[in-house]
C-alpha cells in the first residue's frame, strides 16, 4: 500500500529473490520507491518496477536536455530565413556551403537551417521547399523538447522510457529524408542542365 513521505507518494516493493540475479538490486530486497501517482509503482515480473518515479537528479537532467533541444529553436527564431532557400547559417558567421560553391549543386544538408527558421514561424511550405529533412528534424526537436519537459515535470517517463530502437528509427528516417530530398534536387538539377545544352 502506498504511503506519504515528505509530501510525496511512495509504494513498498518486494524483490523476488529467485530468477535472474541481474534483475535484483544490490541493496535490500524490500524498501520504498517514489511514485508520482500513488499506488502506481509496484513490482512487476522479474523484479522490475513498473511506473517508478524519476529521481530528482534525473528530472533535473531531463529539464537540461529539454533546454538543450529548445536552444536551436530559439536560435532559428532569431535568424532571418534566406530568400535563396539556403545560406541562413551564414548569419552566424559560418562559411557558405563548400559543396555548392564548388559544384553548383546543393549538398544533403543545404537549406536545413533555413527550413528551421521557416518552421518556427509556421511557414511550413517554405520550410519544405528549403529542406524536407530539415523541416522533419525541426518537428522532432520541438516534440522531443516538449516530451522531456512533460516527463520532468510529471516525474516519470510517459508513456514509456525511450528505446534505442525508437531513437534509431527516428535517426534513420531523418537521414533517409535528407538523402531522398537531395536525390530529388540533384535529378532536377541534372534535368535542367541537360535541357540548357
Amino acid at each position: 500500500m502506498p504511503k506519504a513521505l515528505n509530501g510525496q507518494a511512495w509504494t513498498r516493493y518486494v524483490w523476488p529473490m529467485s530468477g535472474n540475479p541481474a534483475n535484483r538490486p544490490c541493496g535490500p530486497a524490500t524498501g520504498w520507491v517514489f511514485s508520482a501517482r500513488p499506488g502506481r509503482a509496484d513490482a512487476g515480473g522479474g523484479g522490475r518496477i513498473r511506473g517508478a518515479g524519476l529521481a530528482p537528479a534525473a528530472r533535473r537532467g531531463l529539464l537540461a536536455a529539454a533546454a538543450g533541444l529548445a536552444l536551436p529553436l530559439l536560435l532559428a527564431g532569431w535568424l532571418v530565413p534566406d530568400p535563396r532557400g539556403m545560406g541562413t547559417h551564414e548569419q552566424l558567421g559560418l562559411p557558405a556551403c563548400g559543396f555548392y560553391t564548388r559544384f553548383g549543386v546543393r549538398c544533403p544538408t543545404c537549406g536545413m537551417t533555413t527550413a528551421w527558421a521557416h518552421m518556427v514561424r509556421g511557414q511550413v511550405g517554405s520550410a519544405l521547399r528549403a529542406s524536407a529533412a530539415g523541416s522533419l528534424l525541426a518537428v522532432v526537436d520541438a516534440a522531443g523538447a516538449a516530451w522531456l519537459l512533460v516527463c520532468a515535470m510529471w516525474g516519470r517517463w510517459w508513456p514509456a522510457p525511450p528505446r534505442p530502437t525508437t531513437m534509431a528509427w527516428i535517426a534513420g528516417t531523418a537521414v533517409a529524408a535528407a538523402l531522398g530530398d537531395w536525390a530529388v534536387r540533384l535529378v532536377g538539377h541534372l534535368v535542367c542542365s541537360s535541357g540548357n545544352l
